[in-house]
């Protein structure tokens, strides 16, 4: 699967609208940690930026190992126990250091002790954004002209 920089631009701008998205909806979940509109916006950039970093990693492992080794639906498969497995260590991780805590309507996964509205963003995005990435390769290849 070709890839340009002008596609993976546009990925990107993707997972970051869709995460920025995410983020400000699950904000209720958590107990306030912003105040006034701008510090919530900022908060939130800087959110989705971290999450732009997570999806283009499990993308790029997606792209790079799982492709060469297993079909669409497995690698869709793999991509959310990766995606499930990196949110819960960044869960832990944020949790343990106090940059934020849930509120009382985050429900939680037992036995891991976290959040499990985040663990659900890792596992439907970049599985979302990897099907999509295919289906526009397929009409791009279709669409290109034969020489």
């Amino acid at each position: 699967m070709k890839c340009s920089m002008r596609s993976v631009l546009h990925i990107l701008v993707l997972v970051f609208a869709l995460n920025l998205f995410w983020e400000s909806l699950q904000s209720f979940l958590f107990i306030p940690h912003t105040t006034g509109f701008l510090d919530f916006l900022f908060v939130h950039v800087k959110a989705s930026a971290g999450d732009v970093i997570m999806v283009a990693f499990l993308l790029t492992l997606d792209a790079l190992v799982f492709s060469r080794y297993v079909g669409h639906g497995t690698r869709i498969c793999l991509m959310v126990i990766s995606g499930s497995a990196l949110a819960i260590i960044v869960e832990h991780s944020a949790i343990a250091t106090g940059r934020w805590a849930y509120g009382q309507f985050m429900p939680i996964v037992p036995f891991l002790g976290v959040g499990l509205v985040p663990i659900l963003q890792m596992m439907i995005i970049p599985p979302i954004l990897a099907h999509a990435w295919k289906l526009l390769s397929a009409l791009r290849e279709h669409a290109a002209p034969r020489v």
